[in-house]
C-alpha cells in the first residue's frame, strides 16, 4: 500500500506517487495556481504548483560612495 503525503515541498517537483524528482523545473510552464502534471517516470497525473519568494536588495552607486569618502577625508583634514 502506498502512503501519500498531502503535499511535498522541496527544491524539485516530486511525484507524490513514485517520488520521482523531476529536476530543475524553473522554466516549466507552471502557473501560480495548481496545474495537472504527468509524471515522466510512472505516468500518474498529480497537482503541481510553484511557490515563489521575492527578495529585494539595494546598494549605493559607486560614484556616490566615492563622493562620501571624499567628504569624510576632507572633514578629517579640516579638523587637523
Amino acid at each position: 500500500m502506498i502512503e501519500f503525503e498531502e503535499h511535498i515541498d522541496g527544491e524539485y517537483l516530486i511525484c507524490p506517487y513514485c517520488k520521482f524528482e523531476h529536476g530543475d523545473m524553473f522554466e516549466a510552464p507552471l502557473k501560480e495556481w495548481r496545474n495537472k502534471w504527468n509524471c515522466e517516470e510512472c505516468g500518474e497525473t498529480f497537482l503541481a504548483y510553484r511557490e515563489v519568494e521575492v527578495d529585494y536588495c539595494s546598494a549605493p552607486l559607486p560614484e556616490v560612495i566615492k563622493k562620501l569618502q571624499k567628504k569624510k577625508s576632507k572633514k578629517r583634514k579640516d579638523k587637523s
